[in-house]
């Protein structure tokens, strides 16, 4: 299985078959930027690649386990805030134009989260505001503390 891409908001962990991402804002109590929506939506790509599904086989040519379970969390005492405050400000001086490809990004990757091929498993802990509530709404299976 080839490494997943490089990132510097989510932390990515492997356990066998199970592909554990972590939102990693914990100073921002993750909320969602430009750059984090991206690397979710090249990590989910990337995982969907490597599962079960899509390579209808268990192990890899390496023998290592593709992935069946895809965990989302986030990391410190919020799961995610929503949008980042200066990415709201940054909207209202972009055109209409740039508005909606923005918004078609955040459509990929609530559609590359709900549509993903493995079990999708949240576990969730204090806030899950706006888009934090709309990425728990695209999980199979939610664990909230």
């Amino acid at each position: 299985m080839e490494k997943p891409p490089e990132t510097a908001f989510v932390t990515v962990k492997i356990d066998a078959s199970v592909c554990h991402l972590s939102l990693s804002r914990e100073d921002k109590l993750n909320a969602l930027n430009q750059q984090l929506i991206t690397e979710l939506i090249e990590l989910l790509a990337w995982s969907k690649a490597n599962s079960v599904a899509v390579q209808e086989r268990l192990r890899d040519d390496d023998g290592e386990e593709l992935f069946r379970i895809l965990v989302l969390s986030g990391a410190g005492k919020h799961f995610c805030a929503g949008a980042d405050i200066n990415m709201m400000r940054e909207a209202g001086a972009r055109s209409a134009e740039e508005n909606r490809k923005d918004s078609r990004t955040l459509d990929a990757l609530f559609n590359g989260l709900w549509s993903h091929p493995c079990f999708t498993i949240g576990t969730v802990q204090g806030a899950a505001l706006g888009g934090g509530a709309g990425l728990v709404a695209c999980l199979d299976h939610v664990i909230v503390s």
